[in-house]
């Protein structure tokens, strides 16, 4: 392993995290869901769309092309 990759591999975690995603509202219909992941400009492609309460508490994590 170069030392660079060795360097790497010493950083936070948060460093490499991801920092945007995509919440959803429990009481949101699926018309109102499409229209706020339209508006929210996240990088990259989508992997898991996450559910909150109105207090922005995680309910749960929906996968897109779930059924």
């Amino acid at each position: 392993m170069d030392q660079d990759s060795e360097k790497h591999l010493q950083e936070s975690v948060l460093s490499v995290a991801r920092k945007d995603f995509n919440t959803l509202r429990k009481e949101w219909t699926v018309d109102q869901a499409l229209e706020a992941i339209r508006s929210q400009v996240v990088g990259e492609k989508i992997i898991y769309f996450y559910v909150t309460d109105d207090a922005g508490r995680l309910l749960g994590v929906v996968r897109p092309g779930a059924s």
